[in-house]
């Protein structure tokens, strides 16, 4: 058996001035077994997306050749193979990705192929079956009641 840590982010977002101060940033970082670690992050943070009425998110780092990809919504599941080149997507049941990045413990260059740390890809295409705390379900997080107080935020 393996464990693996996802982490999706969005640094700095939407600046109000863009210069040499703000560094916006889509990212993708996964740990894996043997504390292997691997990152992939793109400067152009509208690429990121999320919905606000259910649990999904993501970023098209960048689209295959000759696709003709939307980078700032989900892409249709069946499609995301055959249309990205890397990218990730957290949709309720199903969680998608291509990483194409570089060893991140060895600190962040965003060009594949400048970067201090080693290169590496990462592909996963998995389904998750929620157990409670989605949906219609009754509530089952951590804080339960008292997460809706503001001293969680």
């Amino acid at each position: 058996d393996a464990s693996f840590a996802f982490i999706a982010s969005i640094e700095d977002p939407f600046p109000k001035e863009r210069d040499q101060e703000s560094l916006p940033l889509s990212c993708l970082q996964i740990m894996g077994p043997n504390d292997e670690y691997l990152v992939q992050a793109d400067p152009d943070d509208t690429k990121f997306w999320a919905w606000t009425s259910q649990q999904a998110l993501g970023c098209i780092f960048e689209s295959k050749e000759g696709t003709n990809v939307e980078t700032t919504t989900v892409v249709p599941p069946d499609d995301f193979e055959s249309t990205v080149e890397s990218g990730f997507q957290v949709l309720p049941t199903r969680i998608q990705g291509k990483l194409r990045g570089h060893d991140g413990s060895y600190g962040g260059n965003l060009q594949r192929g400048t970067c201090s740390g080693a290169q590496g890809d990462c592909d996963f295409d998995f389904q998750v079956q929620p157990l409670a705390g989605w949906g219609d379900q009754e509530q089952k997080s951590t804080a339960g009641w008292l997460a809706s107080y503001p001293i969680f935020e």
